[in-house]
């Protein structure tokens, strides 16, 4: 099967997004350190989404990753949605966010840098080996770039490997409610509890993928 990646906020939020004007990320308006996710491929969406003031953010998602759907209207770009769980590792600190987000944007940079990283691991997740584990990347940095009048950043990521999912990465009720109805990926989500923020910290472990 081919490649589908290759197609030329609350008070609590668990919304992840990438900071277009200095790189990074946020979850909210929150600046979190993070240089690894986990990523959940059952959960990935691709379609498309705009922004309204008025209406705020509509989502249109295909049924199938692999079968593309038309725009809705001018006015939607490119969209996607996966629920990932960040880390933040250096030689000193081994810091998990302690709950999973939702990496959900129709921007220009990051949906490209979505797909670039999704097609690092895409062929992969297919073996036997991949069945019951799911890809970790690095955060390397991101890449400006002009676009039209403006300009964006599009994240840049290296495939770290393949762990078992991380034990506090759990999904709240409300996504497990609203999954893909095609997954081209063979991992499964795990069942739904409550999301509660926790952190630990120490010194980075000795297995090379820090999950």
């Amino acid at each position: 099967m081919s490649n589908p990646f290759d197609i030329v906020d609350s008070e609590v939020s668990n919304y992840l997004k990438h900071d277009y004007q200095n790189g990074g990320w946020k979850v909210g308006d929150e600046q979190i350190d993070a240089n690894y996710f986990q990523v959940d491929t059952a959960t990935i969406k691709m379609g498309w989404g705009k922004y309204d003031a008025a209406t705020g953010y509509t989502f249109v998602w295909q049924d199938d990753l692999h079968k593309p759907i038309a725009k809705p209207d001018q006015d939607f770009k490119n969209a996607f949605a996966v629920w990932m769980f960040p880390k933040y590792v250096t030689d000193s600190q081994n810091f998990e966010y302690g709950r999973a987000v939702l990496w959900q944007r129709q921007s220009f940079g990051e949906y490209d840098g979505f797909r670039k990283m999704c097609s690092m691991f895409y062929e992969q997740s297919q073996t036997t080996e991949n069945f019951d584990k799911l890809p970790v990347v690095r955060y390397t940095g991101s890449e400006q770039k002009k676009v039209g009048m403006g300009n964006t950043r599009i994240p840049e990521f290296t495939l770290a490997g393949f762990k078992e999912r991380a034990e506090g990465f759990i999904l709240p009720s409300f996504a497990l409610e609203d999954g893909n109805s095609s997954d081209p990926f063979l991992t499964e989500s795990s069942s739904s509890a409550s999301l509660q923020p926790s952190a630990t910290e120490g010194g980075i472990i000795d297995d090379e993928i820090p999950f």
